[in-house]
């Protein structure tokens, strides 16, 4: 079952708590900028699920997008998100192309052809 969005908004929120506190941040995000921040994401990222933000927010406070030099806010924020969309749809591009290229690969099909083939041969 799916999260309503104002469900969704208070885990994002929590999340965003969370890394502000954990980055141990001179300039932490104000709950005014949270709040902006958490509908952003509901409303610009709507694409992204609960498993991916979960993944991000880890991500995020791991610094794998980069060190937040202190502060953190919006746009630090929606830079970071920009990050993990483009290597989520890469990723997902990759996997596309590698069952495509399994699907259509000459020895999956040299296969199924001889196995046609061979039942051909069966039924005669």
């Amino acid at each position: 079952m799916a999260l309503s969005n104002n469900n969704m908004k208070i885990v994002i929120v929590n999340w965003l708590i969370e890394a502000n506190e954990f980055m141990n941040l001179k300039k932490p995000m104000t709950q005014e900028q949270i709040v902006l921040a958490a509908t952003t994401i509901l409303e610009d990222y709507d694409f992204l699920n609960t498993a991916d933000l979960a993944l991000f927010f880890k991500n995020l406070i791991n610094g794998k997008y980069g060190n937040m030099y202190e502060s953190f806010n919006n746009q630090k924020l929606c830079d970071s998100l920009d990050q993990y969309k483009e290597s989520r749809f890469e990723c997902a591009g990759n996997i596309s192309q590698a069952k495509h290229n399994r699907f259509t690969s000459t020895d999956v099909q040299g296969t199924f052809l001889e196995d046609k083939k061979r039942e051909k041969k069966r039924s005669n």
